[in-house]
């Protein structure tokens, strides 16, 4: 599996955000049709986001994995060879 080194996901949480910020004004303003209109786009919006936050956590697990590995690995050999 090959690991992106960053998702922005944030773009897709805004996009949601401002969705639901519109979908709360449709419906308070009693405009139903257009509230319904609107949420095939607000559900895509969120599996967008949501397949963005699993990406950005795979690549946190692989980073970790990383991270961990490397720290079990010296820099320099700690065994020190008789003379």
């Amino acid at each position: 599996m090959e690991v992106v080194d960053f998702v922005d996901y944030s773009e897709n949480a805004i996009k949601v955000e401002k969705l639901l910020a519109e979908l709360k004004n449709l419906l308070l303003n009693r405009r139903f049709q257009e509230a319904v209109e609107l949420c095939p786009l607000l559900s895509t919006e969120v599996r967008l986001l949501n397949n963005s936050i699993k990406i950005a956590h795979e690549n946190d697990e692989q980073y970790q994995l990383v991270v961990q590995q490397s720290q079990n690995i010296p820099a320099m050999p700690t065994q020190v060879l008789p003379s």
